[in-house]
């Protein structure tokens, strides 16, 4: 099967020979990039912009996540410097594991492209496509991924934000067609993880490092759409910046204190607690409370 491992030769040169651009690359493949900023966006649509809007980015995110995450376990395909000695192992840039597809490609381009898609401005669409290029470029970069990793990675991104976009919309003309798509996505990821543990090998700490914030979305954007019925009011920027700036704080808070009591299983716990008070709690706050709006 071609990998395009080759391709990294003249790539990794480029790299040793200029210790700037693989510190750049190492910053552009942080967990800022790839995991917080994408959960941030789509938080920003939600709360801000556009409600619909932002479910289709976070549940084309965490598809595209949790997607990526489990097939890796039946392509099975080593680390490019497992596939050729030549290739050097860089340290320190969360490429543990396997190696088909990129997580980081898949999830940056699913969330950054459909931001950018609903962004009414020239210049948000380019800072968005350029995110997408920086992280995809800075996997290769440090050569922790073939260019085919690259291209399955693009192409589940892709894939993911497009099927959100129709099955939010579609889930959006009835009740009954709600129901469809929640249960949908969660029956085909659920098969998704049981293939990937009793049939595939995977561990379990690997397998449920985003699980969290899979069934957390859904499970808020049900509480939300039984309870709350959140939505958008007509406020000025500040007013928005406060409700957005409190919201992240408020919803990091969660994440980095699961964090810190379990770093195995706290993205899980973290995750299935964030995503529901972003999704419902903290828009039920912003109804009910009156210095929020």
């Amino acid at each position: 099967m071609w990998t395009g491992v080759e391709i990294l030769y003249g790539i990794q040169e480029f790299r040793l020979a200029n210790p700037f651009f693989e510190q750049l690359a190492v910053a552009c493949s942080s967990r800022v990039m790839y995991l917080i900023l994408p959960i941030l966006i789509a938080f920003l649509f939600y709360w801000c912009i556009n409600k619909r809007q932002g479910e289709v980015i976070g549940v084309g995110c965490v598809s595209a996540m949790v997607f990526s995450m489990t097939v890796k376990f039946g392509i099975a395909m080593p680390r490019p410097w497992d596939l050729d000695p030549r290739i050097i192992e860089v340290q320190g840039v969360h490429a543990d594991g396997l190696s088909c597809p990129s997580g980081h490609s898949a999830i940056v381009t699913s969330a950054f492209g459909a931001a950018a898609c609903f962004s009414k401005h020239m210049i948000s669409k380019i800072l968005l496509v350029l995110l997408i290029v920086l992280v995809v470029s800075a996997r290769l970069i440090l050569c922790v991924h073939t260019p085919l990793d690259i291209i399955v990675g693009v192409s589940i991104g892709v894939a993911s934000a497009i099927i959100a976009w129709k099955l939010i919309d579609y889930s959006y003309t009835s009740e009954k067609a709600y129901w469809i798509v929640t249960a949908a996505y969660v029956v085909f990821f659920t098969v998704m993880f049981i293939v990937a543990y009793f049939f595939w090998g995977a561990d379990i700490p690997s397998l449920t490092e985003y699980m969290g914030f899979f069934y957390g979305v859904f499970i808020g954007r049900a509480l939300e759409h039984v309870y709350v019925k959140y939505e958008i009011p007509e406020l000025s920027w500040k007013k928005h910046a406060k409700r957005y700036l409190i919201g992240i704080l408020t919803s990091a808070i969660i994440l980095v204190v699961f964090l810190a009591l379990d770093p195995v299983y706290g993205t899980l716990i973290g995750g299935l607690i964030m995503m529901p008070w972003a999704f419902a709690g903290y828009p039920m706050l912003m109804k009910k409370w009156k210095f929020l709006n």
